[in-house]
């Protein structure tokens, strides 16, 4: 029989010379030690005798004692925090007693805490700390594009860009930049290929920059009538090429047989955010003035710049989209090339992060779900613990205890976790960032993001701990120090349905998680089946067993002599043994990048709203050849049309579907820009083939022969067709080209399914990610109902005996014990679904080929959680069916 520990103090205690209040502080405090002591016995095999005795051992001199509490009644009155003192050695003791809960506890809190730390630390950096440069806020980027085809992609010409500089007033400052070039740069005595950016001279004043060695751009070496030959050096190239010496200034590199001099060092720290870096897996190493581009002398219709402006202070920056776009009116009826062609101004915070934004926001959402679930998890654990510990607690309270000491009491245990969850949460947190950063579509070369913890990072580590708390702790602490001396009784004197607060607040818990877990799974599916989608999404072209890469020829090249080393370098590959045919284009598929352009075209009849507008390429023979493109009507390009001076072009069948109405095209004229004089033969129409995207509708398109372009292209991407797996070959095909002649460059050595899986980092971190997420929920949530599913089975222990007794089978048994979740398990299901929906609503442009209400993912989610729950429900089921009644009668 128990003892009664409270009546055995006051039996031991000696007259100590305090109020009866006092006492009975005193006095349930002593009785809870030796109550925790005895329940520790008899957890570690000891019978009751010996579990008494080694709890009345912690005692044995109770004068001793009783002169101990006297003299501290004496002292002092007690500090403020005495009594949280007490209650956190109190808690420390009690959580030592119990290492698996804690353990248990300790490593959910990590868990959740540390996702969400790891997922703040990017979303961090991306999108709330702002770009990197004074007064970021009043940069703008200036797009330029056909007002009614906002899918066109946005690129200015330098006539345009150099309109607008001289007309805008809105702007302190406005900056051009060109396309990513590779350039080949021969310093103290070696060659290599750096990534290059070519700036107008008031970029880097623009952005707040202050070079570390040297100087900066100035506007006479802008100048398109004598460019100056001068570079700047980024940090790293610095370091790695010259040691970081400030003799380095005033050295020459060797670019295209120029004598370049070295004018600058940028900052350790700089990295350009804006386009067309933003998302391009590229670091920039050298910077040159824009004069010095070859395309600096380019026609207005040429479009290859981003601008950027930084706006006059008080100007916001709808005040400069109207006024951009009032100087693009009037271009346009300067101009026919810009007739249809608008500016405007968006902020360029906005455009930068606007790219991750829904991913980001999705994750967030998603970690900050599992972080939900995870706190109800050790809630459930709490309550449970609570439950067990009724008696103590109605102890307590009939001795005096007040119920806000008893709430705070079990508050510092809950703290106590939390503190401990989340410094393991924040040590986690930089393992977590680390794997989180590679699964980003972002370059880490753009994205300068540390692991290690700042200030910001640990206050919102410190803010989710004590939300953490508030979510599990607050719950548990106010239900637990509710117990009261003759509830306690009576559940201990045999009543079979006690508890039922306890489980009611549980099964809520249980409720929630699989209603999150539900919610996540289908989202994670919807994921998933967009990402399966685009993989099987009909490319119009054959990806497997061909291998792409860049091919850049010396800068000092001219066109005849690209003419030739271009065909040479394709005739010779297509002769390497295994390869089925070799051929190049200018610009690479599935990059996202995209030269689009108005189209002039004899017979074709200019309409509002339907401008005739294609997406553009320039090919060589064997183009298609090597991709699988058929060509449907005419005839391919071939070497006996290279170099002979004729404009010819192939349309692909959207093109002729939209402006010719199906009609067959060959013969036809085309010109590039709207009212130019038509100059290009149509000679053939494709088949229909992705471009930039694996998206929406495939575009129009017009391919026009490579050698008519070669005064504007500095690289070309070459793609050759393999017999078999393409990696064995790669090597020979980069010795050929070697051989073939050595001052060709050859970059970004790929698969053309490698280039299709980059393109896919998006959809595939979201899949990946989402589906982590939320088989941790599911899991969270199955742990969670087989918790509650055993505690309510122990409660109603001898309920079940007393059934089994008369007469109940085993069927029976599990039955009603099944029955007990069933209402929980679909009332999460049901609640979690419709939020799956509406979550779906919201990413519906995130998805590709499934709605926000798609049958099969929503079936499939909602039967792998309800298989799951059922079979976690399964196994206390099966244990309740196999209790022994006269075990059951026993059990207390």
């Amino acid at each position: 029989m128990p003892v009664d520990w409270r009546d055995y103090v006051r039996r031991k205690l000696p007259a100590i010379g305090v109020g009866p209040e006092r006492e009975g502080e005193i006095v349930a405090e002593l009785a809870g030690q030796f109550e925790e002591a005895y329940a520790e016995a008899l957890r570690a095999g000891l019978g009751e005798e010996a579990a008494v005795a080694r709890a009345q051992a912690q005692v044995r001199d109770w004068v001793a004692l009783a002169s101990e509490l006297r003299s501290a009644e004496r002292r002092a009155p007690a500090p403020p925090m005495a009594g949280f003192a007490f209650d956190l050695r109190f808690a420390l003791r009690t959580l030592r007693t119990n290492p698996v809960f804690a353990s248990v506890a300790v490593a959910m809190l990590a868990f959740g805490i540390g996702g969400n730390t790891a997922i703040f630390t990017v979303v961090d950096h991306i999108a709330l700390r702002g770009l990197p440069y004074p007064e970021a806020h009043r940069l703008v980027d200036i797009e330029h594009r056909p007002e009614q085809q906002p899918e066109v992609e946005a690129w200015c010409s330098i006539d345009n860009f150099l309109d607008l500089r001289r007309r805008a007033t809105a702007f302190e400052s406005i900056a051009a930049v060109s396309p990513v070039w590779n350039v080949v740069v021969e310093a103290e005595g070696e060659t290599e290929r750096l990534e290059t950016l070519f700036v107008s001279a008031e970029f880097f004043p623009m952005l707040g920059v202050k070079p570390v060695a040297g100087r900066l751009f100035t506007a006479d070496e802008d100048n398109r009538a004598q460019p100056g030959r001068v570079a700047i050096l980024s940090y790293g190239l610095w370091q790695r090429r010259f040691g970081g010496s400030p003799e380095a200034i005033g050295k020459t590199l060797r670019i295209a047989g120029m004598q370049i001099a070295i004018a600058g060092v940028l900052p350790r720290d700089f990295r350009w955010r804006g386009e067309p870096v933003e998302g391009a897996a590229t670091d920039i190493q050298l910077w040159a003035p824009l004069a010095m581009n070859q395309l600096a002398r380019s026609p207005r219709t040429l479009r290859f710049l981003k601008v950027t402006g930084r706006l006059r202070e008080g100007v916001t920056a709808a005040d400069a989209d109207r006024q951009v776009r009032s100087i693009s009116e009037s271009l346009a009826a300067e101009f026919s090339a810009n007739r249809d062609l608008r500016f405007r101004a968006v902020r360029l915070e906005e455009k930068v992060s606007a790219r991750l934004r829904p991913a980001v926001l999705l994750l967030v959402a998603a970690v900050g779900f599992v972080l939900l679930m995870v706190s109800a998890n050790v809630a459930n654990l709490l309550l449970a613990r609570s439950a067990a510990r009724q008696r103590e607690v109605a102890i307590r309270s009939a001795l005096g205890a007040s119920r806000s000491q008893l709430a705070g009491q079990l508050l510092v245990e809950s703290a106590i976790l939390a503190v401990a969850g989340g410094a393991a949460g924040l040590l986690l947190s930089s393992w977590l960032t680390r794997g989180l950063v590679r699964f980003l579509p972002y370059d880490p070369a753009t994205l300068t993001l540390s692991t290690a913890p700042d200030g910001r990072v640990l206050l919102f580590t410190l803010a989710v701990t004590l939300g953490t708390l508030v979510l599990f702790g607050f719950v548990p602490a106010l239900r637990g120090s509710r117990a009261s001396e003759a509830t306690t009784l009576k559940n201990e004197a045999g009543s079979v349905t006690g508890g039922h607060g306890h489980v009611r607040l549980r099964k809520a818990f249980v409720a929630l998680q699989v209603g999150l877990s539900a919610m996540l799974l289908i989202g994670a599916g919807l994921f998933v089946r967009t990402l399966d989608n685009l993989r099987k999404v009909d490319l119009g072209f054959k990806s497997e067993n061909v291998a792409m890469f860049g091919l850049r020829p010396a800068t000092q090249y001219d066109a005849p002599r690209k003419l030739q080393v271009f065909r040479t370098v394709l005739e010779r590959l297509a002769g390497v043994p295994g390869v089925k045919a070799a051929g190049a284009n200018s610009s690479r598929l599935l990059t996202g990048g995209r030269w689009d352009s108005q189209i002039t075209m004899a017979g074709v009849e200019v309409r509002d709203g339907n401008l005739p507008w294609s997406f553009f390429n320039a090919v060589t023979p064997g183009y298609f050849d090597a991709l699988g493109v058929p060509v449907k009507r005419g005839r391919d390009f071939s070497w006996r049309d290279w170099g002979g001076g004729r404009k010819l072009c192939l349309v692909n069948e959207a093109l002729v579907t939209q402006y010719l109405d199906g009609t067959d095209p060959t013969g036809r004229q085309l010109a590039q820009g709207r009212g130019e004089t038509p100059d290009t033969e149509i000679i053939g129409v494709f088949s229909n083939a992705r471009y930039h995207d694996l998206r929406g509708e495939v575009p129009r398109q017009t391919f026009v022969n490579l050698d008519s372009r070669l005064d504007r292209i500095a690289a070309v991407t070459v793609y050759v067709r393999m017999q078999g797996d393409p990696r064995a070959i790669m090597p020979l095909l980069r010795e050929e080209v070697r051989r073939t002649d050595p001052d060709l460059v050859v970059f970004d050595l790929r698969t053309l399914d490698e280039q299709l899986n980059q393109r896919l980092a998006n959809e595939r971190m979201l899949s990946f990610l989402s589906a982590g997420f939320a088989v941790l929920a599911a899991l969270l949530a199955v742990v969670g109902l087989h918790g509650v599913l055993a505690f309510v089975v122990t409660r109603r222990t001898r309920e079940i005996g007393i059934r089994i007794a008369l007469g109940a089978g085993r069927r029976s048994v599990i039955g009603m014990v099944m029955r007990e979740m069933l209402a929980v398990i679909f009332a999460g299901l049901a609640a979690g679904a419709a939020a799956a929906y509406l979550g779906g609503r919201f990413v519906e442009s995130q998805l590709y080929g499934a709605r926000a209400m798609d049958l099969v993912v929503f079936g499939g989610g909602l039967a792998t959680l309800l298989g799951a729950s059922l079979g976690a429900s399964l196994a206390p089921a099966w244990r309740a069916s196999r209790i022994a009644p006269i075990r059951a009668l026993r059990h207390e």
